[in-house]
């Protein structure tokens, strides 16, 4: 009986969801989605290259990069990444959308933005400067 119990609960939980919930980021890392496009305005590789060169301030920041291109997810290695997002966390064609610890959308702008301008708008959210006070050497 208790075996049953234990294979049907594990049958379910299976099916619950397929796609990773975007709540599991939440209190852990920021979020850029950059929508990107081969023929039109911004490429994947010209999106990456533009944050390639940041990696450390990325990762100091708890920054996740991913693209989004013809509805489909990408993390910042390429890998289709099954996420399913709210639809304000969609960014315009071309577009950018930051979205902070809490889960709000901190920045959505047309055009890929700028990692300066990104990283600008996260150092001043209280969070983050919060982060950097109990981060500093005494």
């Amino acid at each position: 009986m208790k075996i049953t119990v234990v294979i049907i609960a594990v049958l379910l939980s299976g099916f619950s969801s397929w796609a990773q919930d975007i709540r599991d980021y939440r209190w852990k890392n920021r979020l850029l989605f950059l929508s990107v496009n081969q023929a039109g305005t911004v490429t994947a590789s010209e999106a990456a290259g533009k944050y390639k060169s940041h990696k450390k301030a990325m990762s100091e920041r708890e920054l996740l990069l991913f693209f989004i291109k013809d509805d489909t997810i990408f993390d910042a290695t390429g890998n289709s990444v099954d996420l399913e997002l709210p639809a304000h966390y969609f960014p315009v064609p071309g577009g950018t959308v930051l979205v902070g610890k809490d889960g709000g959308v901190k920045l959505h702008q047309k055009g890929i933005a700028d990692p300066v301008r990104i990283f600008e708008v996260i150092d001043g959210m209280p969070m983050r400067r919060a982060e950097m006070r109990r981060k500093k050497p005494d």
